[in-house]
């Protein structure tokens, strides 16, 4: 979770990805700039991670919480359609799409 303008650990700090890994990006998220996603992707690449992100145009932070809603604060933001699609895809990657 590349948050609050912080790169991630060089790679020496991290010894593999096994895991496949699912990025889900709001592209107005003010707390991870392109730059630290950026930098977030190109190290996935360097440890071989298996990994899809999806970036949702104009979608700030905190997008999969409905409560996000009620909040005043104009760096959240709950985006309905966002959610279900980081959901299904969710789902689809555990495959368990189709589940209750």
């Amino acid at each position: 979770h590349p948050a609050h303008n912080t790169p991630p650990p060089p790679p020496a700090d991290v010894k593999a990805v096994r895991a496949r890994t699912l990025l889900f990006h709001g592209d107005a998220d003010p707390f991870v700039p392109s730059s630290i996603l950026a930098a977030c992707v190109d190290q996935l690449r360097q440890l071989g991670a298996k990994f899809e992100l999806h970036s949702y145009g104009g979608v700030r932070h905190s997008f999969t919480n409905p409560a996000q809603a009620l909040n005043t604060n104009p760096a959240f933001m709950y985006d309905a359609r966002a959610a279900e699609s980081s959901w299904q895809m969710t789902k689809m990657a555990l495959g368990v799409l189709g589940a209750a």
